[in-house]
């Protein structure tokens, strides 16, 4: 048994302690029940969404990213951000594709990603369609002049089925051709970044428009994931990607999923009783997100596949409620052993956002997202607990000796963290903690944050 204290001073934004991970490329699989990294480790993945590239809130305005805010959400002992970006950037044009989208905005991010070791997941994005509709984003606005609806949420949802039903786009090509031809230009462009480890498709597939939810997620959907899961298998044969199910998932039911393959994680947007709509409070319903997790586990079962919460939060304009949503999943995350993107870290502030215009934190929400965490777990983890009034840390696990890399625990920055392990020996490397199983039993570390 070992004990090692380690005290940061570094201060940064909103009065956070602040110290950059060392830089880390990575490369993730899964085996079904797992995500894994290169060295055989299990992965828990754990993160936030990063808002704004797909606004057009870019690098150099007023609300765009800094490499800071990456450094700021490593420090919460996060390891990954799905990073949203727009098919209207691009394909602004029709039959045009705009790289400088990505050397410009997208790839910067992922930089400051890899300075902060953190991993990336590119996510195509939508809501309400494209900016033609009020409050809109996603589709390139040729998308409306070409097939008109009226503005309205109504008229949103009918666009989604333009795509579905692959309509003629006025240059002679397929609306779904367009669509897979943006991806290509994502895939080829990150073929070679290690950052970027994975992709989700599609946010929130819409069809209740225009076909009853099975046969749109099992006739509609999963071929249209099929097409673009063939493109990224033969320009990224060892990217992952993360399957996000009908936009029904989002109301807790039933998302009809399906196997799609190999080293897939799927990826629900989980937001039991809030249903993921501004102006809704959380009534503090703990089995409603319990139920929610456990469908979720069913339904990943059932594709052969782990899964993460890719999105949970809710309005932050109901603080207190808010804190208790995040926690409440924090908590189921930590009890199921799965990870989770909370919705999210917006430097320009939304609804959602856990931090304001100015950056400052909103009341205790970036405090119920800080904790330590196992980023690999060199074996199999058997159990992961917090709690956040005393910042004690625990997770057992059962040691691999084929694995002969450490098990390595992120901890929030700055904080004064004493580590004490029965069954192995630790070290502090900077914010993290590494742990060598000495026999073949059972590992069991304690960390205490200092809280």
């Amino acid at each position: 048994m070992k004990h090692y204290v380690l005290l940061a001073v570094l201060l940064g934004c909103g009065g956070e302690e602040i110290i950059p991970l060392v830089k880390a490329e990575r490369t993730i699989t899964t085996d079904g029940k797992w995500v894994r990294d290169s060295e055989g480790r299990i992965v828990l993945i754990q993160g936030m969404n990063f808002s704004g590239l797909e606004f057009g809130d870019f690098i150099g305005e007023p609300r765009g990213p800094l490499a800071s805010d990456l450094d700021r959400i490593a420090s919460w002992g996060h390891n990954t951000i799905r990073l949203p970006v727009a098919w209207r950037y691009i394909e602004p044009t029709i039959g045009e594709i705009d790289t400088s989208y990505f050397t410009e905005q997208v790839q910067p991010v992922v930089d400051w990603a890899r300075d902060a070791g953190i991993m990336v997941v590119i996510e195509m994005h939508q809501y309400l369609w494209s900016p033609c509709f009020d409050n809109g984003v996603g589709a390139p606005l040729w998308t409306c002049d070409a097939f008109p609806h009226e503005n309205s949420e109504i008229g949103s949802i009918e666009a989604h089925c333009d795509l579905w039903e692959n309509k003629m786009a006025p240059d002679g090509v397929p609306l779904q051709q367009h669509f897979f031809s943006a991806w290509q230009a994502v895939f080829d462009h990150f073929k070679d970044d290690k950052t970027v480890v994975g992709f989700d498709f599609f946010n929130e597939p819409n069809g209740v428009s225009c076909y009853e939810n099975e046969f749109f997620a099992t006739e509609i959907l999963h071929p249209f994931y099929e097409k673009i899961l063939k493109q990224m298998r033969n320009t990224m044969p060892h990217a992952t990607m993360f399957y996000s199910p009908h936009v029904i998932r989002n109301l807790g039911i039933d998302g009809y999923v399906q196997p799609i393959g190999e080293n897939v994680i799927y990826s629900p947007h989980l937001y039991a009783v809030v249903s993921g709509f501004a102006g809704e409070a959380y009534d503090g319903n703990q089995r409603a997100i319990d139920r929610d997790y456990r469908l979720a586990q069913e339904e990943a079962d059932s594709m052969n596949a782990p899964f993460i919460a890719a999105e949970y939060g809710a309005d932050s304009s109901f603080l207190s409620e808010t804190e208790l949503y995040i926690n409440h999943h924090q908590q189921s995350q930590l009890e199921r052993l799965v990870g989770g993107l909370a919705w999210a870290y917006f430097p320009g502030d939304d609804t959602f956002s856990v931090v304001d215009e100015s950056g400052a934190a909103k009341g205790n929400l970036v405090e119920a997202l800080t904790r330590p965490n196992a980023r690999a777990v060199a074996g199999v983890p058997t159990t992961q607990s917090y709690r956040w009034d005393t910042g004690q840390y625990q997770l057992t696990f059962q040691p691999n000796p084929q694995v002969a890399a450490p098990t390595i625990i992120d901890t929030p920055h700055g904080k004064s963290v004493t580590v004490e392990v029965t069954g192995g020996v630790s070290t502090m490397v900077g914010d993290t903690v590494e742990v060598l199983a000495n026999s073949d039993k059972p590992v069991d570390v304690k960390i205490n944050t200092g809280q």
